[in-house]
Protein backbone atom coordinates (compact mmCIF):
# COMPACT_ATOMS: atom_id res chain seq x y z
CA UNK A 1 0.00 0.00 0.00
CA UNK A 2 2.67 2.61 0.56
CA UNK A 3 4.13 1.85 -2.23
CA UNK A 4 0.92 2.40 -4.28
CA UNK A 5 0.74 5.75 -2.37
CA UNK A 6 4.86 7.00 -3.63
CA UNK A 7 3.50 5.82 -7.40
CA UNK A 8 0.15 8.05 -6.87
CA UNK A 9 2.43 10.85 -5.67
CA UNK A 10 5.03 10.38 -8.17
CA UNK A 11 3.39 11.88 -11.38
CA UNK A 12 3.48 15.43 -9.15
CA UNK A 13 6.93 15.33 -7.25
CA UNK A 14 10.45 15.00 -8.53
CA UNK A 15 12.39 11.47 -8.36
CA UNK A 16 13.77 12.27 -5.27
CA UNK A 17 10.28 11.37 -3.43
CA UNK A 18 9.90 8.31 -4.90
CA UNK A 19 13.36 7.05 -4.05
CA UNK A 20 12.83 8.41 -0.27
CA UNK A 21 9.29 6.53 -0.26
CA UNK A 22 11.37 3.40 -1.81
CA UNK A 23 14.00 3.85 1.11
CA UNK A 24 11.26 4.09 3.94
CA UNK A 25 9.77 0.46 2.61
CA UNK A 26 13.00 -0.60 3.12
CA UNK A 27 13.37 0.69 6.59
CA UNK A 28 9.48 -0.82 7.36
CA UNK A 29 10.77 -4.29 5.81
CA UNK A 30 13.55 -4.50 8.12
CA UNK A 31 11.70 -4.05 11.57
CA UNK A 32 9.90 -6.99 10.77
CA UNK A 33 12.48 -9.24 10.33
CA UNK A 34 15.45 -7.66 12.37
CA UNK A 35 17.31 -9.62 15.47
CA UNK A 36 20.12 -8.88 17.28
CA UNK A 37 23.09 -11.02 18.18
CA UNK A 38 24.86 -9.85 20.41
CA UNK A 39 28.35 -12.61 21.96
CA UNK A 40 29.33 -10.55 25.56
CA UNK A 41 33.28 -10.16 25.28
CA UNK A 42 35.59 -11.04 28.15
CA UNK A 43 39.14 -10.69 29.19
CA UNK A 44 41.28 -13.95 30.16
CA UNK A 45 44.67 -12.76 30.40
CA UNK A 46 45.97 -11.47 27.14
CA UNK A 47 43.39 -13.42 25.42
CA UNK A 48 39.83 -11.70 24.89
CA UNK A 49 36.34 -11.89 22.65
CA UNK A 50 35.05 -9.35 20.69
CA UNK A 51 31.30 -9.14 20.19
CA UNK A 52 29.94 -10.20 17.05
CA UNK A 53 27.94 -7.28 14.54
CA UNK A 54 24.88 -7.74 13.07
CA UNK A 55 24.69 -9.07 9.64
CA UNK A 56 21.25 -8.57 9.39
CA UNK A 57 22.68 -4.80 9.85
CA UNK A 58 24.87 -4.96 7.25
CA UNK A 59 22.35 -5.95 4.80
CA UNK A 60 20.11 -3.13 5.77
CA UNK A 61 23.24 -1.10 4.90
CA UNK A 62 23.75 -2.67 1.55
CA UNK A 63 20.09 -1.54 0.99
CA UNK A 64 20.54 1.90 2.05
CA UNK A 65 23.71 2.35 -0.06
CA UNK A 66 21.73 1.24 -3.29
CA UNK A 67 19.22 3.40 -2.87
CA UNK A 68 21.51 6.03 -2.33
CA UNK A 69 23.25 4.97 -5.62
CA UNK A 70 20.48 6.13 -7.62
CA UNK A 71 20.70 9.65 -6.16
CA UNK A 72 24.20 9.66 -6.81
CA UNK A 73 24.67 10.92 -10.28
CA UNK A 74 23.18 14.11 -9.44
CA UNK A 75 24.42 15.08 -5.88
CA UNK A 76 28.06 13.99 -7.51
CA UNK A 77 27.72 16.56 -9.83
CA UNK A 78 26.32 19.57 -7.62
CA UNK A 79 30.15 19.38 -6.26
CA UNK A 80 31.82 18.81 -9.39
CA UNK A 81 32.46 14.91 -9.71
CA UNK A 82 31.13 12.04 -11.38
CA UNK A 83 30.39 8.70 -10.35
CA UNK A 84 33.56 6.02 -10.63
CA UNK A 85 30.80 3.75 -13.03
CA UNK A 86 31.45 6.19 -15.80
CA UNK A 87 35.09 4.75 -15.81
CA UNK A 88 36.40 1.51 -16.79
CA UNK A 89 39.52 2.43 -14.76
CA UNK A 90 39.41 0.69 -10.56
CA UNK A 91 41.37 1.80 -8.31
CA UNK A 92 40.99 1.95 -4.11
CA UNK A 93 42.20 5.55 -4.31
CA UNK A 94 39.71 7.17 -6.66
CA UNK A 95 36.64 6.80 -5.00
CA UNK A 96 33.44 8.61 -5.41
CA UNK A 97 33.45 11.35 -2.52
CA UNK A 98 31.30 10.20 0.31
CA UNK A 99 27.59 11.93 0.06
CA UNK A 100 25.74 11.30 3.25
CA UNK A 101 21.85 11.15 3.11
CA UNK A 102 20.79 12.33 6.05
CA UNK A 103 17.30 10.19 5.96
CA UNK A 104 18.95 7.41 5.57
CA UNK A 105 21.19 8.28 8.79
CA UNK A 106 18.55 8.78 10.73
CA UNK A 107 16.82 5.48 9.81
CA UNK A 108 19.93 3.60 10.52
CA UNK A 109 20.30 5.53 13.62
CA UNK A 110 17.01 4.73 14.99
CA UNK A 111 17.55 0.97 13.77
CA UNK A 112 20.94 -0.03 15.34
CA UNK A 113 20.47 2.73 18.75
CA UNK A 114 24.06 2.45 20.23
CA UNK A 115 26.66 4.90 19.97
CA UNK A 116 30.07 3.30 20.39
CA UNK A 117 32.66 5.60 22.12
CA UNK A 118 35.72 5.70 20.22
CA UNK A 119 38.50 7.21 22.62
CA UNK A 120 41.81 7.97 21.49
CA UNK A 121 44.76 6.86 23.57
CA UNK A 122 47.06 9.89 24.18
CA UNK A 123 50.75 9.48 25.06
CA UNK A 124 52.23 12.49 24.07
CA UNK A 125 50.73 16.17 21.59
CA UNK A 126 51.71 14.44 18.81
CA UNK A 127 48.89 11.59 19.16
CA UNK A 128 46.56 14.72 19.44
CA UNK A 129 47.29 16.38 16.57
CA UNK A 130 47.22 13.98 13.82
CA UNK A 131 43.92 12.13 15.16
CA UNK A 132 41.83 14.97 16.08
CA UNK A 133 43.49 18.74 15.47
CA UNK A 134 44.77 17.78 11.84
CA UNK A 135 41.28 15.20 11.27
CA UNK A 136 37.62 17.11 11.59
CA UNK A 137 36.35 15.98 8.51
CA UNK A 138 33.10 14.31 9.76
CA UNK A 139 34.55 14.50 13.28
CA UNK A 140 31.04 15.52 15.17
CA UNK A 141 29.44 12.12 12.93
CA UNK A 142 26.29 13.96 12.55
CA UNK A 143 26.15 13.26 8.23
CA UNK A 144 27.48 9.55 9.53
CA UNK A 145 25.27 6.71 8.87
CA UNK A 146 26.22 5.33 12.12
CA UNK A 147 26.08 6.65 15.73
CA UNK A 148 29.60 7.59 17.04
CA UNK A 149 31.17 9.66 19.46
CA UNK A 150 34.90 10.82 19.68
CA UNK A 151 36.72 11.27 22.75
CA UNK A 152 39.59 13.44 21.99
CA UNK A 153 41.61 13.64 25.11
CA UNK A 154 41.31 10.12 26.34
CA UNK A 155 38.89 11.06 29.04
CA UNK A 156 36.02 8.15 28.47
CA UNK A 157 38.65 5.52 27.92
CA UNK A 158 37.60 2.98 30.08
CA UNK A 159 33.98 3.19 29.12
CA UNK A 160 34.77 3.37 25.91
CA UNK A 161 34.00 0.87 23.14
CA UNK A 162 37.06 1.62 20.89
CA UNK A 163 40.68 3.44 22.29
CA UNK A 164 42.92 4.11 19.07
CA UNK A 165 46.32 3.88 19.77
CA UNK A 166 49.32 5.49 17.81
CA UNK A 167 52.04 2.75 16.69
CA UNK A 168 54.64 5.93 17.20
CA UNK A 169 55.59 6.16 20.81
CA UNK A 170 54.21 3.01 22.36
CA UNK A 171 54.37 2.49 26.04
CA UNK A 172 56.26 -0.60 26.89
CA UNK A 173 52.72 -1.43 28.60
CA UNK A 174 48.93 0.68 28.23
CA UNK A 175 48.65 2.95 31.32
CA UNK A 176 45.18 2.08 30.78
CA UNK A 177 42.83 -0.86 32.13
CA UNK A 178 40.80 -2.88 29.36
CA UNK A 179 37.67 -3.68 30.31
CA UNK A 180 35.28 -6.61 28.61
CA UNK A 181 34.45 -6.42 25.06
CA UNK A 182 36.59 -2.90 24.35
CA UNK A 183 38.34 -3.16 20.52
CA UNK A 184 41.47 -1.88 20.19
CA UNK A 185 43.21 -0.65 17.00
CA UNK A 186 46.58 0.50 16.59
CA UNK A 187 47.11 3.45 13.97
CA UNK A 188 50.17 3.53 12.07
CA UNK A 189 50.26 6.78 9.73
CA UNK A 190 54.29 6.51 9.10
CA UNK A 191 56.19 3.75 8.47
CA UNK A 192 58.55 1.01 9.93
CA UNK A 193 61.45 3.82 9.88
CA UNK A 194 59.90 5.79 11.97
CA UNK A 195 57.16 3.76 13.75
CA UNK A 196 58.84 1.90 16.79
CA UNK A 197 58.04 0.19 19.14
CA UNK A 198 59.35 -0.02 22.38
CA UNK A 199 62.68 -2.73 22.92
CA UNK A 200 60.10 -5.02 24.96
CA UNK A 201 56.45 -4.77 23.28
CA UNK A 202 55.55 -8.06 24.68
CA UNK A 203 52.91 -7.05 26.30
CA UNK A 204 51.31 -5.36 23.06
CA UNK A 205 51.18 -9.26 21.53
CA UNK A 206 47.37 -10.44 21.95
CA UNK A 207 45.99 -7.12 22.59
CA UNK A 208 45.07 -5.27 18.71
CA UNK A 209 41.84 -6.11 16.86
CA UNK A 210 42.04 -3.74 14.36
CA UNK A 211 44.44 -1.87 12.11
CA UNK A 212 44.01 1.70 10.77
CA UNK A 213 46.51 3.36 8.65
CA UNK A 214 47.76 4.44 4.82
CA UNK A 215 48.46 0.32 4.26
CA UNK A 216 45.34 -1.16 1.34
CA UNK A 217 45.33 -4.39 4.05
CA UNK A 218 44.68 -2.03 7.20
CA UNK A 219 40.93 -3.13 8.47
CA UNK A 220 40.13 1.00 8.43
CA UNK A 221 42.43 2.33 5.39
CA UNK A 222 43.25 6.24 5.64
CA UNK A 223 44.89 6.85 2.76
CA UNK A 224 47.01 9.77 2.02
CA UNK A 225 45.52 9.96 -1.47
CA UNK A 226 42.07 10.69 -2.28
CA UNK A 227 40.96 11.17 -5.63
CA UNK A 228 37.67 11.33 -7.67
CA UNK A 229 36.71 11.79 -11.09
CA UNK A 230 36.21 15.42 -12.10
CA UNK A 231 32.90 16.24 -13.81
CA UNK A 232 33.59 16.20 -17.72
CA UNK A 233 31.19 19.52 -18.33
CA UNK A 234 33.83 20.70 -16.54
CA UNK A 235 37.21 20.18 -18.65
CA UNK A 236 38.52 22.61 -20.92
CA UNK A 237 39.16 22.45 -24.59
CA UNK A 238 41.93 20.88 -25.68
CA UNK A 239 43.68 24.14 -26.88
CA UNK A 240 43.31 25.32 -23.67
CA UNK A 241 45.91 22.76 -21.92
CA UNK A 242 47.80 23.71 -25.40
CA UNK A 243 47.86 27.26 -23.75
CA UNK A 244 48.86 26.17 -20.31
CA UNK A 245 51.81 23.63 -21.81
CA UNK A 246 53.04 26.26 -23.71
CA UNK A 247 52.99 28.80 -21.28
CA UNK A 248 56.11 26.62 -19.07
CA UNK A 249 59.28 27.86 -18.75
CA UNK A 250 61.44 25.15 -16.82
CA UNK A 251 61.35 21.96 -16.50
CA UNK A 252 61.36 20.11 -13.04
CA UNK A 253 60.45 21.32 -9.76
CA UNK A 254 60.88 19.71 -5.98
CA UNK A 255 60.18 20.87 -2.77
CA UNK A 256 61.83 18.74 0.12
CA UNK A 257 63.09 18.68 3.91
CA UNK A 258 65.43 15.72 3.94
CA UNK A 259 68.48 17.08 2.69
CA UNK A 260 70.71 13.59 3.61
CA UNK A 261 68.71 11.13 1.89
CA UNK A 262 69.34 9.23 -1.16
CA UNK A 263 66.51 11.32 -3.51
CA UNK A 264 68.82 14.04 -3.19
CA UNK A 265 71.73 12.43 -4.81
CA UNK A 266 69.42 11.16 -7.80
CA UNK A 267 68.11 14.14 -8.33
CA UNK A 268 71.16 16.25 -8.47
CA UNK A 269 72.52 13.41 -11.32
CA UNK A 270 69.13 13.97 -12.34
CA UNK A 271 70.52 18.16 -12.80
CA UNK A 272 73.17 17.35 -15.28
CA UNK A 273 70.61 16.39 -17.84
CA UNK A 274 67.78 18.70 -17.28
CA UNK A 275 66.77 21.72 -15.14
CA UNK A 276 65.13 21.15 -11.91
CA UNK A 277 65.04 23.71 -9.84
CA UNK A 278 65.03 22.34 -5.96
CA UNK A 279 63.11 24.26 -2.92
CA UNK A 280 62.99 24.40 0.83
CA UNK A 281 65.72 23.33 3.45
CA UNK A 282 68.12 21.95 0.70
CA UNK A 283 67.55 24.31 -1.97
CA UNK A 284 66.15 28.00 -2.92
CA UNK A 285 64.53 30.22 -0.58
CA UNK A 286 61.50 31.48 -1.34
CA UNK A 287 59.00 33.31 0.43
CA UNK A 288 56.15 30.51 -0.02
CA UNK A 289 54.58 28.44 2.64
CA UNK A 290 55.43 24.94 2.51
CA UNK A 291 54.42 23.39 -0.92
CA UNK A 292 53.45 26.76 -1.97
CA UNK A 293 50.38 26.29 0.14
CA UNK A 294 48.59 29.89 -0.96
CA UNK A 295 47.36 30.96 -3.77
CA UNK A 296 50.08 33.52 -5.49
CA UNK A 297 52.91 30.87 -4.63
CA UNK A 298 50.63 28.11 -6.14
CA UNK A 299 49.93 30.25 -9.32
CA UNK A 300 53.97 31.39 -10.23
CA UNK A 301 54.56 27.15 -9.81
CA UNK A 302 51.61 25.93 -11.56
CA UNK A 303 52.58 28.20 -14.52
CA UNK A 304 55.97 27.80 -14.49
CA UNK A 305 57.05 24.33 -14.06
CA UNK A 306 56.16 20.96 -16.35
CA UNK A 307 56.83 18.60 -14.00
CA UNK A 308 57.17 17.99 -9.96
CA UNK A 309 59.27 15.19 -8.76
CA UNK A 310 56.50 13.45 -6.18
CA UNK A 311 59.46 10.99 -5.05
CA UNK A 312 59.05 8.72 -1.72
CA UNK A 313 61.66 9.16 1.08
CA UNK A 314 60.91 5.47 1.83
CA UNK A 315 60.08 2.25 -0.34
CA UNK A 316 57.20 0.74 2.55
CA UNK A 317 54.45 -1.17 1.21
CA UNK A 318 51.80 0.67 -0.13
CA UNK A 319 53.37 3.72 1.12
CA UNK A 320 52.45 6.85 -1.32
CA UNK A 321 52.15 10.22 0.80
CA UNK A 322 49.97 13.69 0.90
CA UNK A 323 52.77 14.93 -1.71
CA UNK A 324 51.12 13.53 -4.81
CA UNK A 325 47.71 14.19 -3.14
CA UNK A 326 48.75 17.95 -3.49
CA UNK A 327 48.88 17.77 -7.28
CA UNK A 328 45.54 16.76 -7.66
CA UNK A 329 44.50 19.72 -5.99
CA UNK A 330 43.07 22.87 -7.01
CA UNK A 331 43.11 21.86 -10.67
CA UNK A 332 47.19 21.94 -10.58
CA UNK A 333 48.70 21.45 -14.08
CA UNK A 334 51.88 20.22 -13.47
CA UNK A 335 52.42 16.77 -13.81
CA UNK A 336 53.51 14.18 -11.05
CA UNK A 337 56.77 12.18 -11.34
CA UNK A 338 56.90 9.86 -9.07
CA UNK A 339 58.78 7.33 -7.14
CA UNK A 340 58.22 4.51 -4.59
CA UNK A 341 57.05 1.22 -3.77
CA UNK A 342 53.66 1.73 -4.68
CA UNK A 343 52.50 -0.04 -8.03
CA UNK A 344 51.30 3.13 -9.53
CA UNK A 345 49.78 1.67 -13.21
CA UNK A 346 47.35 -0.20 -11.24
CA UNK A 347 46.02 2.61 -9.12
CA UNK A 348 46.42 5.79 -11.72
CA UNK A 349 45.43 6.08 -14.82
CA UNK A 350 49.07 5.92 -16.83
CA UNK A 351 47.97 8.97 -18.64
CA UNK A 352 48.12 11.00 -15.76
CA UNK A 353 51.39 10.29 -14.32
CA UNK A 354 55.15 9.58 -15.46
CA UNK A 355 56.43 6.06 -13.21
CA UNK A 356 59.84 6.76 -12.24
CA UNK A 357 59.93 3.48 -11.33
CA UNK A 358 60.58 1.67 -15.19
CA UNK A 359 63.49 4.06 -15.67
CA UNK A 360 67.02 2.45 -15.10
CA UNK A 361 68.76 5.77 -14.24
CA UNK A 362 68.40 9.29 -13.09
CA UNK A 363 69.89 10.27 -16.55
CA UNK A 364 67.17 8.00 -18.59
CA UNK A 365 64.91 9.74 -16.49
CA UNK A 366 65.56 13.40 -16.70
CA UNK A 367 65.82 12.30 -20.77
CA UNK A 368 62.44 11.15 -21.03
CA UNK A 369 61.41 14.19 -18.68
CA UNK A 370 62.66 16.55 -21.55
CA UNK A 371 61.44 14.42 -24.10
CA UNK A 372 58.42 14.75 -22.93
CA UNK A 373 58.36 18.60 -21.66
CA UNK A 374 59.06 19.17 -25.49
CA UNK A 375 56.47 17.42 -27.03
CA UNK A 376 53.49 19.60 -27.31
CA UNK A 377 50.64 17.64 -28.38
CA UNK A 378 51.32 14.85 -25.92
CA UNK A 379 52.36 16.99 -22.91
CA UNK A 380 49.02 18.53 -23.40
CA UNK A 381 47.18 15.79 -23.91
CA UNK A 382 48.75 14.71 -20.57
CA UNK A 383 47.77 17.53 -18.73
CA UNK A 384 43.84 17.11 -19.90
CA UNK A 385 44.13 13.68 -18.95
CA UNK A 386 45.40 14.31 -15.43
CA UNK A 387 42.58 17.09 -14.75
CA UNK A 388 40.19 14.48 -14.93
CA UNK A 389 40.83 13.74 -11.50
CA UNK A 390 40.63 16.24 -8.83
CA UNK A 391 41.34 15.72 -4.95
CA UNK A 392 38.68 15.19 -2.30
CA UNK A 393 38.17 18.82 -0.45
CA UNK A 394 39.88 16.98 2.90
CA UNK A 395 43.00 15.40 3.68
CA UNK A 396 43.65 11.92 6.54
CA UNK A 397 40.70 10.66 8.00
CA UNK A 398 37.01 10.22 7.17
CA UNK A 399 35.70 9.73 11.30
CA UNK A 400 32.52 8.16 9.18
CA UNK A 401 34.62 5.51 7.53
CA UNK A 402 35.92 5.09 11.09
CA UNK A 403 32.68 4.59 12.50
CA UNK A 404 30.97 2.72 10.23
CA UNK A 405 34.51 0.44 10.53
CA UNK A 406 33.45 -0.13 14.16
CA UNK A 407 30.04 -1.15 14.01
CA UNK A 408 30.56 -3.36 10.81
CA UNK A 409 34.16 -5.09 11.30
CA UNK A 410 34.30 -8.27 13.72
CA UNK A 411 37.53 -7.22 15.21
CA UNK A 412 39.91 -10.32 15.77
CA UNK A 413 42.87 -11.18 18.02
CA UNK A 414 46.27 -9.83 16.13
CA UNK A 415 48.74 -12.05 17.91
CA UNK A 416 51.71 -9.70 17.34
CA UNK A 417 50.94 -6.65 16.18
CA UNK A 418 54.70 -5.72 14.96
CA UNK A 419 55.25 -9.08 12.71
CA UNK A 420 52.52 -7.12 11.00
CA UNK A 421 53.73 -3.36 10.58
CA UNK A 422 57.21 -4.03 10.42
CA UNK A 423 58.27 -7.71 8.93
CA UNK A 424 59.77 -7.55 5.58
CA UNK A 425 57.26 -4.19 4.67
CA UNK A 426 60.08 -1.71 3.81
CA UNK A 427 62.80 -2.35 1.03
CA UNK A 428 66.32 -0.78 0.69
CA UNK A 429 66.19 2.68 -1.34
CA UNK A 430 65.75 2.23 -5.05
CA UNK A 431 67.82 5.20 -5.60
CA UNK A 432 71.15 3.92 -4.81
CA UNK A 433 70.59 1.76 -7.90
CA UNK A 434 69.44 3.76 -10.37
CA UNK A 435 72.25 6.60 -9.96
Amino acid sequence: MTFSICLRRENGMQRKFLLLCILGIVSISYLLFRFNENVVGYITGNVHKIPRQSTSLERQTTNLTSINNLLMDEDLKNIGFESTERHEFKSLYIKNPVIYNENASKILESKQGQTKIISLHRINSNSENWLYKENKYNVDFKRCPYNCELDPYGKKVVEADVVIFMCKGMLPSPDIKRRPGQLWVTHCYETELTNRYPGDYNFWKNQFNLTMGYRLDSDIVIPWVRLGWRDSALLYKQDHYREIAGAKTKTATWWVRNCRDDRMNFVKEMQKYIDIDIFGNCGKKIDCPYWFDDYKCRHVFNTTYKFYLSFENAFCTDYVTEKLNKLFKDRTHIIPVVKGSLDYDRYFPSSSFVNGNKFQSAKDLALHLKELGNDLPRYSKMLQEKDRLSAMPFRGIDWCDVCEAVHTKNGRIINDIKQWSHENTCKKSEYLKSN
